[in-house]
């Protein structure tokens, strides 16, 4: 069982409980926030929630990083690491009354401190709808680089086919980045 928690400044990225299933139907059914992820249905049923629930121990033994974003009111939004050939694939979301707050800035520090530091990753990849113009600026934030554009299906949108960006951040950037960071309030997370 991965009981690993990542801790910030202001939240604790934990694994997910019994009790964060209502508020993940609730966040997840708002059209405006599954509209941006690839594989979340709208609307999102709470079956949904509870088989992910269900599922984190065999998620887990998939090498799966699965973390449930906790403002210390309790679930706040998701952020995962999936193993592709020689790296992970980040993926996220938030609860849309937590937009604006500098959440998802600090689950992805954490989370790609964790990846690059701990584990060594090699690279980390995290792909946008192309219409998502407020998380690929994140992801430049972090220093990932465009390495060009594809498509992926919405479920939350019938299924439909949409154009995303593909961006990838190595270890070796992040680390040039966060060395040559130290004290500087705006890039320091």
């Amino acid at each position: 069982m991965n009981t690993l928690a990542l801790e910030t400044k202001r939240l604790t990225l934990r694994r997910m409980q019994v009790a964060d299933c209502e508020r993940m139907v609730q966040y997840l059914g708002d059209f405006e926030v599954s509209s941006k992820l690839a594989r979340v249905p709208h609307p999102y049923p709470p079956e949904h929630a509870r088989e992910i629930l269900s599922k984190q121990d065999k998620i887990a033994a998939q090498g799966i990083l699965a973390f449930t974003i906790d403002d210390g009111t309790g679930l706040v939004g998701g952020i995962n690491a999936r193993p592709f050939e020689d790296g992970h694939y980040v993926g996220y979301w938030l609860g849309k009354p937590y937009w604006g707050k500098g959440y998802m800035s600090e689950a992805l520090a954490a989370v790609l401190h964790h990846l690059f530091v701990t584990l060594s990753t090699p690279k980390v990849r995290s792909t946008v709808f192309l219409e998502n113009a407020a998380s690929a600026g994140l992801l430049s934030k972090f220093g990932y680089e465009l390495l060009g554009q594809s498509e992926d299906p919405c479920a939350a949108r019938g299924g439909r086919i949409f154009p995303v960006r593909v961006f990838e951040l190595s270890r070796e950037r992040y680390l040039y980045i966060m060395q040559n960071a130290e004290g500087q309030e705006e890039v320091r997370l």
